[in-house]
Order: C-alpha cells, then structure tokens, then sequence
C-alpha cells in the first residue's frame, strides 16, 4: 500500500465526483483528528486509510488542522462549480 501526501491522493482521483469524494474523506478524517485534540496544545496527526493509499499527516494546532479544512472545502467547491456548470448573473435594478 502506498503512502500519498494530501495532493498526491487528490491527484489519483480521476474524475471530479472521485475527487469530490476524496475531499470529504479527508475532510472527515481531519475533524475526526481536531476533535480529538481540541483541548491538546501540541502538534495533531491523522491518518487516511482508504484500503488503497495512506495518507499520514500532522499539523502544529487546531487552528492548522481547520485552515486546512476550509481550503478543502473551497477546493470541493471549485470540482462542484465544474462539474454543475454554475455561473453568476449579474443584473441591473430594473430587473428584479
């Protein structure tokens, strides 16, 4: 079994709905992770093992682990806005 960094196992995703997926396993794997050590001040791991890949990771605090949430998240978000083809509209007054 290999072990990937978190791009790494983004990268072996091959579509948007796998990558889509792999965001929110990590994503669960490092809330699991903060919540664990919310009251700890020392440096959090965590580990992702999806029977394939492990991703073996540690951040310096919780702040770290929730930074790290919130840009995947934006991530996902980008794979989501591809994949549904959302757009912004911006209209003038005169048409609401």
């Amino acid at each position: 079994m290999a072990n990937y960094t978190i791009t790494g196992y983004l990268d072996t995703a091959t579509s948007l709905v796998d990558k889509i997926k792999a965001i929110d396993a990590l994503i669960d794997a490092m809330d699991d992770a903060a919540l664990e050590n919310i009251g700890n001040s020392g440096t959090i791991s965590y580990r992702l093992d999806d029977g394939q890949m492990n991703i073996n990771t540690e951040f310096r605090s919780v702040e770290d682990v929730q930074k790290g949430i919130f840009m995947l998240e934006q991530r996902k978000q980008r794979y989501i806005n591809r994949l549904c083809g959302r757009t912004v509209v911006f209209r003038g007054r005169s048409k609401f």
